[in-house]
């Protein structure tokens, strides 16, 4: 199969993030807005919805270990595990706002 046979795809730039940043989850918020994990800084982050240009994120909080998985059990109530094995986080936040 060519590659001309592939649907064309439009890309968009979210939000940037400095040099040296390992960004490993992303969750997509039922408003368009996300949550994303930078493992290697420990960090967890928001991303507002932003329609015209990309969208300046902003640190929520600094952990002390790893992040390492982070997935919705329901609407805006979100787990974030990290590298102390015995730890999980609640993340609990209204629909337009992080907590």
């Amino acid at each position: 199969m060519s590659n001309t046979s592939w649907p064309k795809a439009k890309l968009t730039t979210v939000a940037l993030f400095p040099e040296n940043y390992f960004l490993e989850n992303l969750a997509v918020r039922a408003d368009d807005t996300v949550l994303i994990t930078a493992l290697n800084h420990k960090e967890l982050w928001y991303v507002p919805t932003h329609a015209t240009k990309s969208a300046k994120p902003i640190l929520l909080h600094t952990f002390d270990q790893l992040t390492l998985s982070l997935t919705e059990v329901e609407p805006n109530v979100f787990y974030l595990c990290t590298s102390n094995a015995y730890t999980d986080h609640k993340i609990q936040s209204s629909p337009h706002r992080p907590s």
